[in-house]
């Protein structure tokens, strides 16, 4: 017969009846039982255990352990939540994977319309623990139900005041003193309220804009616009277990990739005992993070291996592009021209001449039906009685017809071999062509070469200094990131592309022989040009460290050099050629303008193409935690990588 349940007011009712009717006996407490089943602290701890037990035998693999000592823990509720109600003193200790908590309590309660102040001074001491049980619906994220364990132990009273007059305290000694005597049933009252129980989702399923938390920071001004796809959270919880010692808790957590199935270890199952719970949480947190000592404080620590993979999924689903139209200030350049050695230029033909036309051809059949009847029998009629109905006596191959047919599939096979041998002529004219091209272009390329060979003897060219200002659009999308298991490598492939229009003032130097043949003086141009940056992918390399200097904990980042290529349209060939003060600084720029057309092609500068080169660069990040206040006391944080893990912890100054 299912029990119905009663409020909590109702069950406090029946403990005052209960003491009215003690005389009764075992009768008495038979009756209580039944409405009230009473819960003792050594059946929560039952079922905390082995709760606890059950979940560490699938959290071997556990990358995710945080934990609390219980001075800390204390130190914070004191001065917070545990103020606000009036406990003063505060004394929490781990027994047997239950939290023993022992307080002190001071209440005044204001006076109101109907009662008189109170002034309650007295100490209560309970017990709690945790059980954890995996809900996985199908089709559904699935969730982890917490059920609180609490177990009542005793209540005592000090004092209580009504008003200035009243000494309410034998009263209030005598409603502890029931309290204690059905303490396992104030536990069960307690233990079946629906406040007991919650479930928390294994994952956040909920899409959020990872754009709305990046934010960039630079000396372009205009419109800088950060895009990227709504990403789901990457992992969801799988397990969670914990140990409760006598100085802290200790817990331990599964996360997984939030599309996996549930992970099943084979392994020896953890005996159902506090100390082999103590035992293995400690085993696992040694294996698993790489520290054989708890860090003080609050502390929350997560694998590398787990934390790269979220990395890398969120940045994979995010798609991320930076999208800007910006307005360019005013910049200085310098950049040297110079003709290549000839040994630079590879004048090899890369071009394959390999026929691609096909020429397979479908020849077409005659496939005609030429079955006759080659004989038939005469039909016969004697005074108009049917002899023989007639028909035919003997079938074969109409000669006619074959004949016909033969002919038809010569000429189907002779058309087809004209239509193959004209596509196999032109296949061949096809070749011939791109051999006597690609000859060509490797004599002319061999001419340039040895241009080159004369002209690089010479020296240097010439300096174009200047500097340019203007607008432009920019975009660049990470298509790769890849960071390592370890957190100390990182591989991002950069999209990037633009264009532009710049003003730019130039001033030609000359240098060396070729240079002062073509000008004899410096001189100077301002023009309007188009900058494009081809699309293309640009791959960034960095490594970084977590190193402890002078105490502060900093992140060390170094990364690699690396280089962007663009066009600039008139290239330098052409407003050397055109420049109105080029011709007139330039008195010999005429005769060498077949030099700088032919050379052209040899060297990028001269025909725009330019490659910025960005240093390798080296970051220093301090990974000091600004100093919260919880409760009235003030955490300081910290950062640490282990071997294998991040650690976070806060200490309660």
């Amino acid at each position: 017969m299912k029990r119905k349940r009663i409020s909590l007011f109702q069950a406090l009712a029946l403990l005052f009846a209960a003491v009215t009717l003690s005389g009764c006996g075992d009768r008495l407490a038979e009756l209580v039982n039944n409405l009230l089943p009473p819960v003792d602290v050594g059946r929560q701890r039952e079922l905390a255990v082995r709760s606890a037990a059950e979940s560490l035998a699938a959290l071997k693999a556990a990358n995710i352990a945080f934990g609390v000592d219980f001075p800390s823990l204390s130190a914070v509720l004191l001065d917070g939540a545990a103020k606000a109600v009036g406990i003063t003193e505060l004394d929490l200790k781990g027994e047997d994977q239950l939290v023993r908590i022992g307080l002190k309590f001071h209440k005044v309660f204001p006076a109101t319309d109907q009662l008189p102040e109170a002034d309650i001074t007295g100490s209560v001491i309970v017990y709690a623990g945790v059980t954890t049980q995996v809900r996985a619906e199908p089709s559904t994220p699935g969730s982890i139900r917490f059920t609180l364990l609490p177990a009542f132990k005793t209540l005592s009273v000090d004092s209580v005041k009504l008003g200035n007059r009243v000494d309410a305290t034998a009263a209030a000694k005598a409603l502890a003193s029931i309290l204690n005597t059905y303490a396992d049933n104030v536990s069960g009252i307690i233990a079946r309220q629906p406040i007991m129980e919650a479930d928390i989702p294994s994952t956040y399923g909920d899409k959020y804009d990872p754009s709305t938390i990046i934010h960039l920071k630079d000396d372009v001004r205009g419109e800088v616009a950060v895009k990227a796809n709504a990403v789901t959270a990457p992992l969801k919880i799988d397990r969670v277990s914990w140990s409760i010692y006598p100085d802290r808790v200790v817990g331990l957590a599964l996360l997984l990739p939030a599309n996996a199935e549930p992970l099943k270890l084979d392994g020896p199952a953890i005996e159902p005992r506090a100390d082999a719970i103590s035992a293995a949480v400690r085993q696992i947190y040694v294996t698993n993070f790489g520290r054989d000592d708890w860090p003080s404080g609050g502390w929350v620590a997560a694998r590398n291996d787990i934390l790269s993979y979220a990395v890398n999924d969120v940045f994979r689903q995010a798609s991320l592009c930076v999208r800007a139209n910006a307005d360019f200030g005013r910049k200085a350049f310098s950049q040297t021209i110079k003709f290549p050695d000839e040994n630079s230029v590879d004048c090899t033909p890369t071009r394959d001449c390999t026929p691609t036309r096909e020429c397979s051809v479908n020849v077409s059949h005659d496939d005609r039906n030429c079955s006759a009847c080659i004989l038939y029998r005469p039909k016969v009629s004697v005074f108009g009685r049917v002899i023989s109905s007639g028909g035919c006596i003997q079938h074969g191959n109409d000669p006619i017809c074959e004949a016909s047919k033969v002919a038809q599939n010569k000429t189907y096979e002779l058309d087809a071999a004209l239509r193959k041998a004209d596509c196999e002529r032109l296949k061949s004219q096809e070749k011939f062509q791109c051999e006597t091209e690609k000859s060509g272009q490797k004599a002319l390329c061999e001419t340039g070469k040895e241009l080159l060979k004369r002209l690089a003897r010479s020296g240097k060219f010439a300096n174009i200094d200047g500097s340019y200002a203007g607008s432009g659009q920019v975009q660049a999308c990470v298509k790769d990131l890849a960071l390592s298991s370890t957190l100390r490598d990182l591989h991002v492939s950069i999209d990037n592309s633009g264009a532009g229009a710049l003003d730019v003032g130039l001033k030609f130097v000359p240098l060396d022989i070729v240079g002062h043949l073509a000008c004899q003086a410096p001189w100077t141009e301002r023009q309007r040009v188009n900058v494009s940056v081809p699309s293309n992918t640009i791959p960034l390399t960095a490594k970084a460290k977590v190193e402890t200097v002078n105490g502060n904990t900093r992140l060390s980042v170094h990364i690699d050099p690396m280089k962007v290529s663009f066009r600039v349209s008139p290239s330098p060939t052409e407003i050397l050629l055109k420049s109105v003060n080029g011709t007139i600084a330039c008195q010999g720029l005429n005769l060498l303008k077949p030099l700088l057309i032919s050379a052209a092609p040899f060297v990028p500068e001269l025909k725009g193409d330019f490659t910025a080169s960005q240093k390798a660069m080296d970051l220093v990040v301090p990974l000091t935690i600004p100093t919260q206040k919880v409760g009235g006391r003030r955490i300081l944080g910290k950062a640490e990588l282990a071997e294998n893990a991040v650690f976070v912890s806060g200490t309660v100054q």
